[in-house]
């Protein structure tokens, strides 16, 4: 642990739910983050359940609790092609709404960089929704926007949204 950030090897089932509980939060204040409104609890427990039982030396998720409880998140996943590397993803960057605006997502960015680079990696990409408030926050974070991908994927509320396209040589 480091910063209060804390790189989890094994989700146990309470990460787990905490997590769900972050994802319907985000998804519910309109992040687009694969979800949608209608999204069922099944859904999300899904989606956690795979990303725990993918976490290797190629795939890391890195948490902030308050009393042992999950108030953010972010992943980081390596690459695993051979001529890649040396690049990874960054996904489902998560604030608890009740802890934003306090430096918690781009504490949570710095540690993950931080962590890239530890692993030899020197450059990140990522996509968010354009125009979003998350899109905003990476520009203010120094990521590059590469480009923009009309109609990639539905908002929370079903409609079919632009999403941009970052990255970040460390």
């Amino acid at each position: 642990m480091m910063n209060g950030f804390e790189l989890l090897k094994v989700l146990s089932k309470k990460d787990i739910c905490e997590l769900v509980i972050l994802t319907k939060e985000a998804t519910n204040n309109n992040a687009s983050i694969g979800f949608l409104y209608d999204s069922i609890d099944m859904q999300y427990l899904d989606y956690w359940n795979s990303v725990a039982n993918s976490l290797c030396e190629n795939h890391f998720i890195f948490v902030k609790k308050e009393n042992d409880k999950i108030i953010a998140t972010v992943q980081l996943i390596k690459s695993t092609k051979i001529n890649g590397n040396h690049r990874g993803e960054i996904a489902k960057l998560l604030v608890s709404s009740e802890y934003q605006n306090r430096g918690l997502a781009r504490g949570l960015m710095r540690h993950v960089e931080d962590y890239a680079r530890n692993i030899k990696l020197n450059l990140l990409v990522l996509d968010t929704q354009e125009g979003s408030s998350a899109e905003k926050f990476y520009i203010k974070d120094n990521w590059t926007l590469s480009g923009v991908i009309p109609n990639y994927a539905r908002s929370p509320d079903g409609i079919m949204k632009s999403t941009s396209t970052f990255y970040k040589q460390l």
